[in-house]
């Protein structure tokens, strides 16, 4: 995430197959690393209005797996369905922290 919104796409394609290459050394990689990858290595090969189509798409994805008790923890340590959806709605990723936060308080 922060490659791809840094903007510095210069070695960004060495940089998906290194985190590929580092996904498949550690012990149990789960679907939803691989198929983040996939998505992040698509990413920057498409036009802005064939990246919201991978968007949304990829946050249907997502939302599959937070259904997993298993998948939800690793969306825990980094928000990447947060940004997702930022993405999609075209804000600032911390709004959609912030309506978590008050959806959270709520219930």
């Amino acid at each position: 995430m922060a490659k791809h919104e840094s903007g510095n796409d210069e070695d960004y394609d060495e940089f998906i197959k290194t985190t590929l290459k580092f996904t498949k050394k550690i012990k149990k990689p789960d679907e939803f690393h691989f198929e983040s990858i996939k998505f992040f290595q698509n990413l920057n090969n498409l036009t802005p209005d064939k990246q919201v189509e991978s968007f949304k798409e990829f946050d249907k994805k997502l939302e599959f797996f937070s259904q997993n008790e298993y998948y939800r923890r690793s969306l825990l340590y980094i928000d990447i369905h947060g940004w997702v959806k930022s993405k999609l709605k075209n804000v600032d990723v911390i709004e959609i922290i912030k309506e978590k936060v008050r959806y959270k308080r709520k219930n």
